[in-house]
């Protein structure tokens, strides 16, 4: 790092775990250009019928799940939180996974073992996420962290209500959103969030921010920001 013209750091909170490295103190060269994604191919987007594709009834609420199965990701949380809803008898719901690899077989084992794979169902990595989202009555973005949060700046300009944690970059993309906040890690805050949102649902109010998010999320700000900074480091070099 110390060897680099420049360092990119996708997020402030990035930033500032990069200058907590031990050999990283004091350093210069860290410059801040927040992600950003292409926010057409989460514009009115088409949902895809999850419901006739698995059998799922009408009555039955669909929670999002987006992302690898790590330890990172909360995956586990998300299905602590889930056999909490079952005990409180909470409105139906299934969650309805995206993605593949790391310990999905681990955590698959895991959440037979608790009695809920009826609750579950795997679709596998989508290379089009956004038709996907479109079709969530909820998406659950459980991280312990993050750097950006790709995922929370999706969900929010697809105009469908979010749960995401306390994690700093997850509080720095939902700030002035209606996405719900819990504590990273918990169960059962989750759960409660999870429950709050199956019995009274905020798409409306996600439908509303879902122009202001696509307006803070959009790449081609940040990508002319990033074309500025190697612009300087070319021309710096060519001055030495």
């Amino acid at each position: 790092m110390r060897l680099a013209d420049a360092v990119h750091a996708v997020s402030p909170s990035a930033a500032v775990s990069l200058r907590l490295l031990p050999f990283a103190g004091g350093q210069r060269n860290i410059h801040v250009i927040n992600n950003g994604i292409d926010v057409s191919q989460f514009t009115d987007r088409a949902p895809v019928d999850i419901r006739a594709e698995h059998g799922i009834p009408s009555d039955t609420k669909l929670v999002g799940f987006f992302g690898r199965f790590m330890g990172q990701k909360g995956f586990r949380v998300l299905i602590d939180a889930a056999a909490v809803l079952i005990e409180r008898g909470a409105p139906r719901f299934v969650v309805v996974t995206h993605g593949d690899g790391g310990f999905v077989r681990e955590d698959t084992e895991y959440l037979t073992s608790k009695g809920l794979r009826d609750h579950f169902v795997f679709r596998g990595l989508q290379a089009d996420p956004g038709p996907s989202i479109a079709a969530m009555d909820v998406v659950a973005m459980p991280s312990r962290w993050e750097a950006f949060g790709l995922l929370a700046a999706e969900v929010l300009c697809s105009g469908v209500p979010l749960i995401a944690t306390d994690c700093e970059a997850l509080l720095e993309i939902t700030r002035g959103s209606p996405a719900r906040i819990v504590r990273a890690g918990s169960a059962d805050a989750l759960a409660d969030a999870l429950q709050a949102e199956l019995a009274n649902g905020t798409q409306a109010l996600a439908m509303d921010y879902a122009a202001t998010a696509r307006a803070r999320f959009s790449f081609r700000a940040n990508a002319e920001q990033l074309a500025d900074l190697l612009d300087f480091l070319v021309a710096a070099r060519r001055r030495t």
